[in-house]
């Protein structure tokens, strides 16, 4: 079984505690700087395999 799970590479408009319910693999600081979440890991890793 393939399961695909979309996400974007950002919640602009929910910077900071905001981006909880965000579908970002980053999230978001202030308007200009962002860190990595979890998932953007875990996509990075599966993604070096294929």
């Amino acid at each position: 079984m393939h399961i695909e799970l979309w996400f974007t590479f950002a919640g602009y408009s929910r910077p900071g505690e905001q981006d909880l319910g965000s579908y970002g693999v980053v999230r978001m600081l202030d308007e200009i700087r962002w860190e990595p979440k979890k998932v953007f890991h875990t996509m990075a890793a599966r993604y070096q395999r294929s």
